[in-house]
């Protein structure tokens, strides 16, 4: 009884954390606008060299607004994110891994994303998130994005999208922050989703 609760168990846990390692197909609007909300991931880029999303932008033809800044948390993008003036749009929010690593406590990190997803989640747009790639002990944030995005309708980027090209040999400056080559690696992996 124990090894069919447990088989099935394991079942059940699989089938519920499949669809979020499934790439998602993210649709581009008509007037192909998109605006990023982010951190400093989605900042930088030694000349020549550009960011992802202004190389997702020529990549795709897209037309990019990056509000972006270095040490944005959820709470500190809020304004920001408030900036986005077009009803139809898509909208990437790449946001939430300096409250993990800020320490900003889950309560306060779940009020801070629920604004912002009430406030980018309007009629006509698409908003698309990158799902957090999580230390070990942080789940919650995890759980807390999940759950939120189902809430708002937003498409999760997987994880692992983010993932593969950190772990990649030289496609950072420090481990974290994008190298050039990390910047255009991410362009690719983000534009292979666009449909």
């Amino acid at each position: 009884v124990l090894l069919a609760l447990f088989i099935f168990q394991s079942v059940f846990m699989f089938g519920r954390e499949i669809p979020y390692h499934l790439a998602p197909g993210i649709p581009v609007p008509s007037d192909k606008t998109l605006f990023v909300v982010g951190d400093s991931l989605s900042m930088g880029a030694d000349p020549p060299g550009k960011n992802w999303p202004e190389a997702l932008g020529d990549k795709a033809g897209l037309t990019v607004r990056n509000f972006s800044f270095g040490g944005a948390k959820v709470g500190t993008a809020l304004s920001n994110a408030k900036r986005i003036d077009l009803a139809e749009c898509l909208v990437l929010l790449e946001i939430g891994g300096n409250d993990l690593l800020g320490g900003t406590p889950v309560k306060r990190f779940e009020s801070d994303l629920e604004q912002m997803l009430s406030i980018v989640c309007t009629t006509g747009r698409k908003v698309v998130m990158f799902e957090l790639p999580l230390p070990p002990l942080f789940n919650r944030y995890g759980m807390v994005q999940r759950k939120l995005a189902a809430a708002h309708g937003v498409t999760l980027i997987p994880k692992r999208v983010l993932v593969d090209v950190l772990r990649r040999p030289g496609m950072t400056i420090d481990g974290l922050h994008l190298s050039n080559e990390g910047h255009e690696m991410l362009a690719d992996a983000v534009a292979a989703l666009l449909r």
